[in-house]
């Protein structure tokens, strides 16, 4: 059951982020000076291909597995201590991005 939660887990991490970064793509575009033409080939396929997203789920994979096993390690049982242990999670992320 823990390998199907943690794939969820992974699943609603990329779909949560692909409707991030979709819903943002089009106002970077325009403030970067960035056309959609430059993002595709002469047949207009997309030149970088499917690697970027499979990237950004085998990273989901990773972490959704690396934070279930932290959870399991420090004995996370209660919905309420994932939730703690989750915003601690994230704000050493923002620490780690910031500095």
């Amino acid at each position: 059951m823990e390998l199907l939660n943690t794939l969820a887990a992974a699943t609603a991490a990329y779909v949560f982020g692909a409707i991030w970064y979709m819903s943002l793509s089009k106002p970077w575009m325009s403030a970067a000076g960035i056309k959609e033409s430059d993002l595709k080939d002469e047949n207009g396929k997309n030149k970088s291909g499917p690697m970027p997203f499979i990237i950004a789920f085998l990273s989901a994979l990773v972490v959704s597995f690396m934070m279930q096993h932290l959870f399991a390690l420090v004995g996370v049982v209660q919905v309420i201590d994932a939730g703690y242990s989750s915003i601690g999670c994230a704000v050493i992320g923002l620490m780690l991005t910031l500095f």
